[in-house]
């Protein structure tokens, strides 16, 4: 009777053995990562940064890709995650988030757009391995964890609504009133480059203050600085420039990475609610602040100039004015509405 009983005893603990071990190997089952494969790619070099190919990243990996040869902009499609480059600017659009990143991440290399092994290896993070000396290899998935992507916010399309978005913002002039005059005002037409006017115009004939390089130009609210151009390159001659405006006069809109150079030495400021604001044409910029740093309504983010005018490369003093884009969710926030609708809002808001 007593050698049944330790018979039993050994055969349950057996199974209570079994069963932990399953338990253990479904539970590593579980939080084992699927390891991708690693493929291999030709790595371009250029002014001291190496590029991948986006045909041959698109041909191996899973990736999509659009670029739009004539804007030069580049649209990753990796998982749920939409990546927007455009040529020349450090800031790329992560779905609706502004991320402040190098300027040199896409290259365009005979005519075929190329992509930084440093944007892959950081901003995406994929895991990048070195190879020889002209490969790499590449795991795609790598290093994150999938985020799932919401539902997309959408931008107010009513007067009052764009208004109570924008409510958090101040006048970026002390003092200084909103003109009225066509010209200044966004979606006013831009002729000579084929263009539209995207933002609201602070010159001194239309706002009632004095502008010139020592007005101060103010944070509006609480933000955070996503850009500012402390190695701000401007045109360096009126040819160079004209060559610019002769491009965009060719084609249906201003090339947005041509525009980005035209608006000269800026600072971006994301806020609350969706609000991105660009600050163009500064003189300067202020030099204690950094991409990171946090603004208010009160912190001096820059001074009013001529930046990426003819005005800057003819070496004169005409064209000193303020140029404000306002975007909520990565759209302008006049799109769609008339001309005095848009002065009703921006006079709410800032007077």
């Amino acid at each position: 009777m007593i050698l049944l009983i330790v018979l039993l005893i050994v055969v349950a603990g057996c199974a209570k053995e079994d069963e932990a071990k399953k338990q253990e190997s479904k539970f590593h089952q579980v939080k084992t990562p699927k390891l991708e494969p690693f493929y291999s790619f030709n790595v371009t070099k250029l002014n001291n940064q190496s590029y991948i190919s986006l045909e041959e990243l698109s041909e191996k990996g899973n990736i999509k890709y659009q670029f739009d040869e004539i804007n030069r902009v580049l649209t990753l499609i990796e998982s749920q995650m939409h990546y927007r480059l455009v040529y020349g600017v450090p800031v790329y659009e992560k779905n609706l988030e502004y991320v402040p990143t190098q300027r040199n991440h896409l290259s365009i290399i005979e005519n075929k757009p190329y992509i930084s092994i440093a944007f892959l290896d950081k901003e995406i993070e994929w895991v990048v391995k070195p190879e020889g000396k002209s490969t790499v290899k590449i795991s795609m998935g790598g290093k994150k964890d999938e985020i799932p992507v919401s539902a997309s916010p959408t931008r107010p399309t009513s007067v009052e609504e764009i208004i109570s978005q924008l409510s958090v913002l101040e006048n970026p002039i002390s003092g200084a009133k909103v003109s009225t005059i066509r010209s200044h005002l966004p979606g006013a037409p831009r002729n000579y480059r084929n263009g539209t006017h995207e933002g609201l115009d602070f010159y001194q004939y239309g706002t009632n203050v004095a502008i010139n390089p020592n007005t101060p130009v103010y944070g509006m609210g609480e933000g955070k600085i996503i850009r500012i151009d402390h190695d701000y390159r401007g045109y360096s001659s009126i040819e160079e420039r004209n060559k610019d405006l002769s491009i965009a006069s060719n084609t249906e809109v201003t090339p947005e990475f041509i525009l980005d150079k035209l608006r000269g030495k800026q600072v971006w400021v994301y806020y609350p609610n969706g609000i991105l604001a660009r600050f163009a044409h500064l003189d300067r910029v202020a030099e204690d602040l950094s991409v990171g740093d946090n603004v208010t309504n009160e912190t001096v983010i820059g001074y009013v100039g001529n930046s990426g005018t003819s005005g800057e490369v003819l070496k004169n003093s005409t064209e000193y004015h303020l140029h404000l884009d306002l975007l909520i969710y990565n759209e302008l926030f006049w799109e769609g509405l008339g001309n005095e609708e848009v002065i009703t809002i921006l006079t709410t808001v800032f007077e």
